[in-house]
Parts: structure tokens; sequence; C-alpha cells
């Protein structure tokens, strides 16, 4: 399990935000201070959920949280087109209703798009959220995404969560595209890379692709990619609250792309 601190956390006087990303069947919480330092990251288990989160809150007393949920499924659609009770028609000919039917409908806006993210989560980890006093927001990764590469200019973003790889893509200053992908061979990443650059029709050799997530500098899948895409840019470059702090920043987006939602 990871537990690591980066600098000095002073409750009193720092404006503390948390920022929780729900794994296969862990939670990662980050704390991070107003100047957008990542202070504390730790691990816990899913079944440990509401207990981690009190203890975190208790100790450290963060202003307000942040929750991304990264699952399926999930659908993208015209805000104007969205009504409350016809939630799960949305997921028709998608997914199968009667699986979401006993979960919780959530939905969450794109900054500077009129777009929905339709998504629903576990009634158990919704219920311990809800309960939360402080101000709090949740988010599917799609939104997360689609609003860091609105703030960072982007157009091509991609992160790495084990055996998932979420894309999405802005062009000509809009949101045009996102989706997961399960990889289970190197090959498997830069086939769904090279694919989705072409459905956009984005050169492969000039387009930036960034990079974050649970993939190595030095490692035989880096390797891979830089042979045949010509501009790979790991981000963050910096993120910790202690700058001698020996890690790859980007292994941390996903807690950071949650932490720069606005509320």
């Amino acid at each position: 399990m990871i537990n690591l601190e980066f600098g000095e956390i002073k409750s009193d006087h720092d404006k503390l935000k948390l920022s929780v990303v729900s794994g296969t069947d862990s939670f990662f919480y980050g704390l991070f201070n107003e100047n957008g330092k990542l202070l504390l990251c730790r691990e816990g288990a899913g079944n440990a959920f509401g207990r981690d989160l009190d203890a975190l809150l208790t100790k450290f007393e963060p202003v307000d949280a942040r929750f991304l949920f990264s699952g399926i499924p999930f659908v993208q659609i015209p805000e104007e087109q969205y009504e409350a009770d016809r939630f799960d028609l949305f997921f028709r000919d998608l997914y199968p209703i009667e699986k979401i039917k006993n979960l919780v409908k959530c939905t969450d806006r794109m900054a500077r798009e009129d777009i929905m993210t339709l998504y629903p989560i576990d009634p158990g980890i919704s219920a311990v959220i809800d309960a939360l006093t402080l101000p709090k927001e949740v988010f599917h990764i799609s939104t997360a995404m689609s609003n860091y590469m609105a703030e960072k200019k982007g157009v091509f973003l991609t992160v790495v969560q084990n055996h998932v790889l979420h894309i999405a893509v802005r062009k000509d200053g809009r949101f045009k595209f996102y989706n997961q992908f399960r990889c289970f061979h190197r090959e498997d990443f830069l086939y769904f890379i090279s694919l989705v650059l072409s459905d956009h029709e984005l050169d492969s050799r000039s387009t930036t692709i960034h990079l974050g997530g649970h993939i190595a500098r030095e490692s035989s899948l880096s390797d891979l990619l830089e042979r045949y895409l010509g501009h790979l840019e790991f981000i963050p470059e910096e993120i910790f609250g202690d700058p001698a702090a020996n890690l790859e920043p980007h292994y941390f987006l996903d807690l950071q792309m949650v932490n720069a939602c606005a509320l």
C-alpha cells in the first residue's frame, strides 16, 4: 500500500484539499495545498473506504473534497438532452439497464462545454460521500480529463491505470472524444493510441501525446511508444510539495486532474 508524504503538512494554516481516486479494488487519497502541490498520497482498500476517509478528514481537516470515478458504464450527451427521470434510458443498447437500476445515478458537466457525463456508482460509496459535511463533488475521469486539457491547452491526453488506457481528445478548441480500452500487451497501447489519432485525423509524428499514470519513463512500453509516436510528454512535470521527492510526478496525474476540477 502507498503511504507517502511530500513536505510538512500544517493543517492549522494550509487550506488543504482532498482528492480521492477510485481504483478497481482500492482508493487513492491525495492532499493538496492551495498552490496545487501534493503533500500526501495514500492508498487504502476498497472495503475500508469510510474508515480511511474519516481518519484523513479528522487528522488533516481539508476544506473540500473531490472524488474521481473511472469505471464503466458511462455515457456522454449534450446537456440540453438530459432528463433526470430518463437516466437509465441513456444507457439503453450500451449496457444492461438492469445492472445499474440499484446504483446511484451521478452526473457532471464538462467545463467550457455543454456536455454531461452520466455514470452510476456504488450506493455504499455514495452514502459515505453524501454524509460528508464539507463541500464535495464527484467527477468521472472523462470530465476531469476534458477540464484538464482545456486548462492546459492539450489536444491528446492519455492516462494509464494498470491495464486500462484512457484517451481524451480536444480539437479546434472543443472536446471531441473520450473512451477507455483494456490493454494486456504493450502493443495494445500503441494500437489504440494510433487508432484514435487516425480517427481524428491527427498526425502521429507531430501530435504531442500527453501521458500520465502507471507507466514508467524507462520501460519497454515507453520505448515502444517513443519509437512510433513523434512527441511524448509526461505530465505533470512537477507536483510535489517537497521538490526533493524522488518520484515521477506523472504517476499522480489522476489525483492532480480531479484536484483541478472546480467545485
